[in-house]
């Protein structure tokens, strides 16, 4: 039925990069129909860290690693876990939160209690501007994704990102610029946390130019005049 209507199709409206590449390659339309707009979010509240975590209720006395997802196997909670277990064997002084549920949710906080994993469950929030706000490094550990919101939420607060190199979140995350892209397996995501996470000024500068990038192409402002200017165009 996609590729029928495809064919009929003038424009086709992708959103991400890596999602037009995997249509094509699928025979749904042509490259040349495509046209990638990323999606746009409102600019988050501005709110300090300090306070943030105050009203979370959590202490301010080490690093916060943010995990914001469904806890379901295509996001694999499970790898997160294993990134808290290597950073544990390391030494790394940090604290896993975990914004989400899912089916995965109940195994995965009896498996923290059994390994004594320093993991923070939230359950489903809808505050995720003050979680980012209260962390210092994003992560996100699935085997696909199209374009996570939530990195985008992510990098309009000012974090860097490890992430798994899936899907497009390449167009969100630019490797050893704003985060690291990442293979699969848990030692690699730690040994990105762990350069990010003993080096303050490293955070500071991937998390202020993934905000940079943000700003230029994932504001709700871009993503509104994409859509006027192409309907213009027609």
């Amino acid at each position: 039925i996609e590729k029928s209507w495809a064919a009929r199709t003038s424009i086709l409206i992708a959103i991400g990069s890596k999602v037009r590449d995997d249509l094509v390659a699928a025979g749904i339309g042509r490259a040349d129909k495509y046209r990638v707009f990323f999606p746009g979010l409102p600019t988050p509240k501005a709110i300090t860290k300090v306070a943030a975590q105050s009203a979370l209720g959590i202490s301010t006395d080490t690093l916060d690693i943010t995990f914001v997802g469904r806890l379901t196997q295509i996001k694999r909670p499970d790898r997160l876990l294993d990134v808290a277990l290597e950073c544990k064997a390391r030494g790394l002084d940090l604290r896993f939160l975990v914004a989400g549920e899912g089916e995965l949710f109940e195994s995965s906080k009896v498996r923290c209690q059994r390994e004594q994993l320093n993991v923070t469950f939230f359950g489903w929030r809808s505050d995720i501007d003050q979680i980012f706000a209260a962390s210092d490094i994003a992560i996100l550990t699935s085997d696909n994704e199209g374009i996570p919101l939530t990195l985008i939420q992510a990098a309009q607060a000012g974090l860097p990102i490890v992430a798994t190199n899936v899907g497009s979140i390449s167009d969100i995350v630019i490797n050893e610029s704003t985060g690291y892209l990442t293979a699969s397996k848990a030692s690699e995501m730690a040994d990105a946390i762990e350069k990010l996470a003993r080096d303050a000024q490293l955070r500071k500068i991937m998390g202020e130019a993934g905000r940079a990038r943000a700003s230029q192409y994932f504001s709700l402002e871009r993503m509104l005049k994409d859509h006027a200017d192409l309907y213009r165009s027609l």
